[in-house]
């Protein structure tokens, strides 16, 4: 997948954050989520929510999947 927000010049530093908060995501949100199905929607929310701000994925778009997750695994459980 590629990117419009990703600067050749920020590239390593860019996937260097985007691998953090991909593990964040999986930690919080118990394991629930595949790899394929978190990549997907991080890419998603980035370069269509986001607007390519790795703090607004991080602090918005990924806290608000991981809840919504949460509260499913807890109403379920």
């Amino acid at each position: 997948m590629q990117s419009s927000y990703i600067a050749p010049s920020e590239y390593a530093e860019t996937i260097a954050e985007l691998i953090d908060i991909f593990y964040e995501v999986k930690e919080e949100s118990y394991d629930l989520l595949t790899d394929e199905d978190i990549i997907d929607v991080m890419y998603n929310f980035f370069e269509n929510e986001s607007g390519g701000s790795l703090e607004v994925l991080r602090n918005r778009d990924m806290e608000e999947l991981c809840r919504a997750v949460r509260n499913k695994a807890n109403r379920i459980g």
